[in-house]
């Protein structure tokens, strides 16, 4: 090569080098915001699925209160346990009001600062819910009518026996 073309050569690698350091030092802003963005939309995401999860348990808990009412009006007045229905149904009620009414974000705080308080009560309210929970999922799986899974294995011995004829050995 030629001093010219060496310098020439020479003027594009350092502009090359200059470019690639450039957009190299964007990088970390670039991936900064790509992280962000993401962390933003897995919030919302999230966010979305808790009131969802809310209003589903608000819907439940209005549904049970409503229940109580019509259970309670067809009691007898003036008893005590529809007076004691009548009541619960009321505090669903109004918890039911207050869940749909409060925002994620407070609810999240309010269990954050129980659960610092109490740790054990809360962990111990976790493992009954998720007992319930386990057994609400099972109670609501679809149900396999296999006769072989019912099927005892023990005969009564007064019931006739199929293949066998009264009055015979078997």
């Amino acid at each position: 090569m030629t001093n010219p073309e060496l310098d020439t050569a020479k003027g594009k690698a350092s502009r090359t080098g200059d470019a690639v350091k450039k957009r190299a030092s964007t990088l970390p802003d670039e991936a900064k915001d790509a992280v962000g963005k993401m962390a933003n939309e897995a919030k919302a995401r999230t966010t979305d699925a808790a009131s969802d999860a809310r209003d589903k348990v608000a819907d439940d808990m209005q549904g049970a209160a409503d229940t109580l009412h019509s259970a309670a009006d067809d009691m007898t007045d003036d008893a005590p346990h529809t007076r004691a229905i009548a009541a619960a149904a009321d505090r669903l009620d109004t918890a039911s009001t207050r869940l749909q009414d409060t925002d994620i974000g407070s609810l999240t705080r309010d269990v954050t600062s129980f659960a610092r308080r109490n740790p054990q009560v809360f962990i111990a309210g976790a493992v009954l819910a998720g007992f319930a929970l386990g057994r609400f999922l099972k109670a609501s799986a679809p149900q396999t009518h296999d006769p072989a899974e019912h099927r005892s294995d023990v005969t009564p011995h007064h019931l006739p026996q199929p293949g066998i004829q009264p009055g015979t050995q078997a």
